[in-house]
């Protein structure tokens, strides 16, 4: 009868601590950590359309070598609003080079 008493007061020492409840409250703070995490991915993605822009791209040689070819046209690139580019010549940020950009909005057009 003893032993009995002893395993009754065991188990209550136990709830009362909360021991026997610790998988629901690592579930719950697993849960809690993520939603942080989602929540913080979904505020940082952008929607679609609203920061996309396209480039255009005129590459000029700019090293020193024989006279008339500083400044010259070398590489013309369109960037779209997808990321792809189309052109001709020497790529951007070629050595002996310097590039003019523009660029506008892929939103919808403005009134």
């Amino acid at each position: 009868m003893e032993s009995q008493v002893e395993w009754v007061r065991g188990r209550d020492i136990i709830q009362e601590t909360g021991a026997a409840t610790k998988g629901g409250y690592m579930s719950r703070k697993v849960l809690a950590i993520a939603a942080s995490v989602i929540l913080i991915l979904a505020i940082q993605v952008p929607p679609a359309n609203a920061f996309l822009r396209w480039h255009h791209y005129d590459v000029i040689y700019s090293c020193i070598c024989s006279p008339g070819c500083y400044g010259t046209l070398v590489g013309q690139w369109d960037e779209d609003c997808d990321g792809n580019y189309t052109g001709w010549g020497w790529e951007p940020g070629h050595e002996c080079t310097y590039t003019d950009t523009s660029s506008g909005s892929c939103g919808p057009p403005l009134p």
